[in-house]
């Protein structure tokens, strides 16, 4: 409409134009024509038709403008994350949801192993009482049964039990069936930290995309903010340019009808840059939910590795503790405590764990054992070629029980630092000292750490080693995780080579 208009308006121009380039043409003088007092030329009166001509085209003449256009803002609740956006948004809250529920599995059970613990500690505690409540009759009744000798020899070995010895021990089935459960699930629960590593990386390196497109997309909506802007402020300026050619409409209606359809442009770029910018803003939005979310994650993860490790702490001390008063008393021992030892050994994770060959049947050495009516006193005498009497047929399994016996009756663990030759394992030791790593955390950037070094340096650099990007947090903020299947192993390596315990 507006290009036919301005395609009309120039052809009535020219028509107006045409006769004036006419008379300007005409070289020679028309005749003179006489009316009354003055004298008209034949030009005169061309001259005069034109300017009725042009007076009538100007009070016939119909000026028009192109209509503006009117933009709605577009409401908040209308815009929704689209394409990719929508994809990644999608894709990463289902993956977090999926951590959660996990992390919400695993403190169900991790609460369940707790109860369980509880259980057993309250019900050897009461069977510990009533023991400790009968001990002096029992006492009185095997030392009558004894010779005095016997008597003499128990209350020197008693009384060189150390602390353990005093408590009574809770009876070695009971401890055996107990040990085994809790053994079960704490081995549950190493091996969920043994995968935490695994989670942590891939979370570690959806937090820094996710940081990444939080970034970008903020860059973009300070990009496309300013550009509104621009738009904005050149649309200001196409309206006022607008409202000063309106009082001179006759003369510049075309450049009018120009600057009218600029404006239409630009506010149309303006409200399509506006969308663009609220839809920015949403993907903004919706990406820092996404990261505080996997922050949150990671957080809970942390705090899941720290309760297991506690709590499996506390069971193995647990075990640990009532495995060394049953120590404490070997003498004591009746041919089933003594095979019930040999069972723990075999299969709890000590540091005085033997590995028994396939040949072995621990059932059937309890019951040659108990035929040969040995207890506790006679351990001493218990050479390889005893074991191999009592069921014990290959030689390996032989000497690993002597040695464990041998190290029990010297009051075990007292036990020897020399030197050797071993060497630190490169994996065992901080990047940063290259000594061997006491706390074993994971960076951010996905690398261990001893946790003092690593905390001095990023205070000191407000940086990770080998990058230049700086930290976006404080240094008291940044997260570590508990690399705890590497802690395990180095802490099985210092049990094995006790000589590095105290190595700075």
């Amino acid at each position: 409409m507006a290009h036919t208009n301005s395609k009309r308006q120039r052809t009535r121009s020219e028509a107006l134009l045409k006769p004036r380039k006419q008379q300007n043409s005409q070289k020679k003088p028309s005749p003179r024509l006489q009316s009354g007092n003055v004298a008209l030329t034949t030009a005169d009166i061309s001259n005069l038709k034109n300017q009725v001509y042009d007076l009538q085209s100007r009070l016939n003449r119909s000026y028009t403008e192109d209509p503006l256009t009117e933009t709605e803002p577009v409401a908040e609740d209308e815009i929704v994350l689209t394409g990719g956006a929508l994809l990644d948004y999608t894709g990463t809250h289902s993956e977090l949801k999926a951590h959660s529920e996990k992390l919400e599995q695993w403190n169900t059970n991790l609460k369940e192993t707790k109860a369980k613990f509880n259980d057993y500690v309250a019900l050897n505690r009461l069977k510990q009482t009533a023991l400790n409540d009968a001990e002096p009759t029992l006492l009185s009744a095997v030392w009558q049964e004894d010779e005095k000798e016997d008597s003499d020899m128990k209350m020197s070995e008693m009384s060189t039990g150390g602390d353990a010895c005093n408590e009574v021990p809770v009876d070695s089935k009971i401890l055996l069936r107990q040990t085994r459960n809790l053994s079960n699930l704490t081995t549950m629960h190493h091996a969920r930290t043994a995968i935490i590593p695994e989670f942590i990386v891939p979370l570690n390196e959806m937090r820094t995309d996710l940081k990444k497109k939080v970034k970008k997309c903020q860059q973009s909506v300070t990009e496309t903010q300013s550009q509104q802007k621009e738009a904005s402020e050149e649309c200001s300026k196409l309206q006022k340019e607008r409202t000063e050619l309106r009082s001179q409409i006759q003369l510049l209606m075309q450049e009018l009808n120009r600057v009218i359809q600029a404006e239409n442009r630009m506010k149309a770029r303006a409200a399509r840059l506006e969308y663009e910018r609220k839809m920015l803003e949403v993907e903004v939005s919706s990406f820092q939910q996404l990261l505080d979310g996997n922050n949150s994650v990671l957080q809970a993860y942390k705090e899941c590795a720290k309760e297991i490790k506690a709590t499996c702490g506390t069971v193995n001390d647990y075990v640990t503790k009532q495995w060394q008063i049953q120590e404490s008393v070997w003498t004591q021992w009746n041919g089933e405590d003594i095979v019930n030892y040999l069972h723990y050994l075999n299969f709890a994770e000590c540091d005085r764990k033997i590995k028994l060959s396939n040949q072995v049947d621990l059932e059937e050495v309890r019951k040659q054992v108990i035929s040969a009516q040995i207890n506790g006193r006679m351990l001493p005498k218990m050479t390889e070629g005893r074991w191999r009497d009592v069921g014990v047929e290959v030689l390996e399994d032989r000497m690993q029980i002597d040695e464990r016996i041998q190290e029990l009756m010297r009051k075990y663990p007292l036990r020897g630092c020399k030197d050797d030759d071993v060497e630190i394992p490169a994996q065992f030791k901080c990047p940063l000292s290259g000594k061997l790593m006491r706390d074993a955390v994971i960076a951010p950037n996905n690398v261990t750490y001893d946790r003092q070094n690593i905390e001095l340096y990023v205070a000191e650099y407000n940086r990770f080693p080998h990058t230049e990007e700086e930290l976006e947090c404080d240094a008291d903020d940044v997260l570590y995780f508990d690399n705890i299947g590497l802690q395990t192993e180095i802490e099985m390596f210092v049990a094995q080579h006790p000589q590095f315990r105290y190595v700075q």
